[in-house]
C-alpha cells in the first residue's frame, strides 16, 4: 500500500507543532493526576515505615500554602444601607472637589494668584519678607481687625468726593460688580508693593487683573490703612518720655526732640507737561513725591507730614507740614545741612543740631 494511505502514527515525520500539542497535554494529565500516596517500605531490621512522596514533602514543609488557598474563597456579607449612603456622599464630594480642581485648572489667572498668595502665607519667614510684618499670628490678628470695614471699601475713582449710603449703614451692601480680587488678596498686593516696591505691571502678572485694578486697589487701600492705624501709630511723645528712653549717643543732645528728614518716592513720567514740571526733583533727577519724616531719638516715627510734588522745597515743607506747631521752648531738632530752618526755629525757642558728616573733619558747628 502507498505510504500516502497509511494513517500510521508511527511512520512518516511529526510536525514540531505536533510535538507541542503533545507535551501539553502530558503536563496538563500531569497537573491534574491525584496527589500521590505515602508508599510503604520495609528497613534492613524489619520494621514497615511510611515514606513521603517527593510533592507530600513539599507539601509538609510548605503547609502555609495550603492554608492561604483554602482561605482564598468568594464570601457574601451583609452590606448595610447607611453605609451604601455614606459612600455614595463620599463619592458625590470627591466628584465635587474633582469639578472644582478642573474649573481652577482651566483658569490659570485665579490659579496663579492662589499660589502666589500660599507662598505668600506658608510661614513666618514667608510673611515677613514679602509684607515686612513679623509673623503669620500678627498678619492673621491686622486683617480680622480690617476685615469687617474693608467689606465696605468705596474704591478709588474720579467721584471719590461723593457721599455713599451703603458704609453708613449696615444692612446695605456694596452696590456694583463683585470684586476680582478677595480682601486677602487685595490686603496681601497692597503690602507686597508697600514692601518690595513692584512695579503695577509685575503685579498684574502676578494676581491676574489689569494695571489699572491694581492701581486703584492699591491706592484705596493706602488711604484706608492711613485711616485706621495714623493715631495708633504715629505718637507725638513728651518730654519726660523722651528723656526716659534717650541712648547715650545722644548725651552731647539731650535736649533733642525729634530727627527730622525729607524722604522722596519715585512716580511714573506724568502724560501732562505741568504735573512733569511739579513733581520734577533737581535733587534726585525724576520725577518723585516728597514728604517730611521725624524720628525720636529711640528710632520710632513720632511724625509724617502729607506728601508734597517733588519741585518744592525743604523749608517750605518744614513750614506748612504743622511740624512746628509740636515743638515746645527749650527742645532741639536734628537734621542735616539742606534744612535751612534755623530761623522758623528761632521763633519759637527752639535750636537746630546739624552734626558733622565726618568726626573732627567738618566745617559745621554742633
Amino acid at each position: 500500500m502507498p505510504k500516502y494511505f497509511n494513517h500510521s502514527t508511527n511512520e512518516g515525520p511529526v510536525s514540531s507543532r505536533e510535538k507541542r500539542l503533545d507535551d501539553r497535554k502530558k503536563r496538563t494529565s500531569h497537573e491534574q493526576c491525584p496527589k500521590p500516596k505515602k508508599s510503604r517500605t520495609v528497613t534492613k531490621e524489619g520494621k514497615d515505615t511510611w515514606v513521603a512522596t517527593s510533592n507530600e514533602a513539599v507539601l509538609l514543609d510548605h503547609n502555609y500554602c495550603q492554608r492561604l488557598l483554602n482561605n482564598d474563597k468568594g464570601t457574601q456579607t451583609d452590606f448595610p444601607f447607611e453605609d451604601l449612603q455614606v459612600l455614595n456622599s463620599e463619592i458625590n464630594t470627591l466628584k465635587e472637589e474633582n469639578a472644582n480642581l478642573k474649573a481652577k485648572l482651566t483658569n490659570s489667572k485665579q490659579l496663579k494668584r492662589e499660589l502666589f498668595v500660599d507662598d505668600v502665607l506658608k510661614d513666618d519667614e514667608s510673611v515677613k519678607f514679602y509684607t515686612g510684618i513679623p509673623s503669620l499670628a500678627c498678619l492673621t490678628m491686622i486683617f480680622n481687625l480690617l476685615k469687617p470695614f474693608a467689606e465696605k471699601l468705596k474704591y478709588w475713582d474720579k467721584n471719590k468726593e461723593k457721599e455713599v449710603t451703603y458704609q453708613k449703614d449696615s444692612s446695605k451692601k456694596k452696590p456694583g460688580k463683585q470684586r476680582l480680587l478677595t480682601i486677602m488678596e487685595e490686603f496681601i498686593l497692597t503690602l507686597v508693593r508697600l514692601r518690595l516696591g513692584l512695579l503695577s505691571r509685575h503685579l498684574s502678572d502676578i494676581f491676574g487683573v489689569s494695571e489699572g485694578t491694581v492701581s486703584k486697589v492699591f491706592t484705596t487701600w493706602v488711604c484706608f490703612l492711613s485711616t485706621v492705624f495714623r493715631d495708633i501709630l504715629l505718637k507725638w511723645p513728651c518730654k519726660e518720655d523722651i528723656k526716659k528712653t534717650l541712648p547715650r549717643s545722644f548725651c552731647k543732645f539731650p535736649s533733642t526732640r525729634i530727627i527730622i528728614d525729607c524722604t522722596e518716592i519715585f512716580l511714573q513720567k506724568p502724560t501732562s507737561p505741568s504735573a512733569q514740571r511739579a513733581t520734577w526733583s533737581n535733587y534726585k533727577q525724576h520725577n518723585t513725591m516728597k514728604a517730611l519724616v521725624g524720628i525720636s531719638p529711640t528710632g520710632y516715627f513720632t511724625f509724617v507730614s502729607k506728601l508734597w510734588t517733588g519741585n518744592v522745597s525743604d523749608r517750605y515743607i518744614t513750614e506748612k507740614s504743622g511740624l512746628l506747631d509740636k515743638l515746645e521752648e527749650g527742645d532741639s531738632v536734628m537734621a542735616d545741612k539742606g534744612f535751612n530752618i534755623r530761623d522758623l526755629l528761632t521763633r519759637k525757642k527752639v535750636a537746630l543740631n546739624i552734626p558733622p558728616l565726618c568726626k573732627g573733619n567738618s566745617p559745621f558747628k554742633v
